[in-house]
């Protein structure tokens, strides 16, 4: 859908789709499923719309009852240009992977950080979580898995290391 929109309508369809993002008077399919949809933009967003995005990725949702807040990741090695905005559009991902554990134990919550190796070409090599609280290793594995899968800007000098360190907590 998105790589249709961007193609007819460019920045101002992904600025619609932002402020249905974060409308509270849309419904909860309607909003997740444009957060969804935004997640997917080629190129990725630029800073402000993934601020914005992540913004409305972690505002209450009626029905969904966990959040994922992210603090700024720590990039060492070479600079990635879109560090912060490809890691706030993984927040709706890693909610999800919360909200999913919280239905098989509704008092899990914890935090995890993902150590991330980047490539040459922005590609995730590796990522490695380290957990703490009482989160399940599904829900660690599932935060680790979409990391592993973002693709970042080629970072100077040809790797980085990118940790994101996340907060899953019920509303």
């Amino acid at each position: 859908m998105m790589k249709v929109l961007a193609k007819i309508g460019g920045a101002d369809n992904v600025a619609a789709l932002v402020e249905l993002a974060k409308d509270d008077k849309a419904s909860p399919e309607v909003r997740r499923a444009t957060i969804e949809a935004l997640q997917s933009v080629t190129p990725p967003l630029d800073p402000a719309v993934a601020s914005a995005l992540a913004s409305a990725s972690t505002s209450e949702v009626r029905g969904a009852p966990g959040t994922a807040a992210i603090d700024d990741p720590v990039v060492s090695g070479g600079a990635v240009a879109n560090a912060r905005a490809v890691v706030a559009s993984m927040a709706a991902g890693f909610r999800r992977c919360y909200n999913r554990g919280l239905n098989e134990d509704p008092d899990m919550q914890g935090t995890v950080r993902i150590t991330a190796k980047i490539g040459k070409d922005g590609e995730v090599l590796g990522a490695s979580p380290n957990g703490k609280g009482n989160l399940s290793p599904t829900v660690v594995n599932c935060v680790a898995a979409r990391v592993a899968s973002s693709q970042f800007s080629p970072p100077e000098g040809g790797a980085a290391t990118i940790v994101i360190p996340v907060t899953l907590t019920k509303k």
